[in-house]
């Protein structure tokens, strides 16, 4: 006995498109205001603009061995715009990972044998740029001397 299978035909037809690609640089001018006139407007109503950008900081502010991070800018201007953040560090996850253990040895040997520490970065001012940022921090359980030693 044998046995014909039926196959169906597809019921659906490709269609190729070719298409010539100029970049905006090599169309000529007239051509150029009609872009700008028609797509003038592209994107500018989305007030989110910013989020990805504030996620992408703070996904490297973590990497990078902050935590509690507040993120502060403004923009795009005047003099004085741009961003800073609050932040608090563990001092001993920032040291390894921003690879500053050759820097710092004697801060981390303290800090690994049960050394407190409490330091934050803190924004201060109308501005947001980097000069507007400072370093708040104490070092708990050694006395003022092995302090300076902990730098050196």
């Amino acid at each position: 006995m044998a046995f014909k299978i039926k196959t169906a035909k597809p019921k659906f037809r490709w269609k190729v498109e070719k298409y010539k690609v100029y970049s905006y640089d090599n169309l000529p001018e007239e051509i150029k205001k009609k872009v700008l006139e028609k797509y003038w407007d592209i994107n500018v109503d989305y007030d989110e603009w910013s989020d990805f950008v504030q996620e992408d900081f703070y996904s490297e502010a973590k990497k990078k061995g902050y935590s509690n991070v507040k993120l502060y800018y403004s923009g795009f201007s005047s003099q004085g715009d741009g961003a800073s953040f609050d932040a608090k560090v563990d001092a001993v996850e920032w040291i390894k990972k921003n690879k500053k253990s050759k820097e710092y040895p004697n801060l981390l040997k303290y800090l690994e044998k049960g050394y407190s520490s409490d330091f934050s970065i803190k924004q201060s001012g109308n501005d947001y740029h980097e000069m507007t940022m400072g370093i708040e921090g104490q070092l708990e359980g050694t006395s003022e001397e092995k302090e300076q030693k902990l730098y050196l």
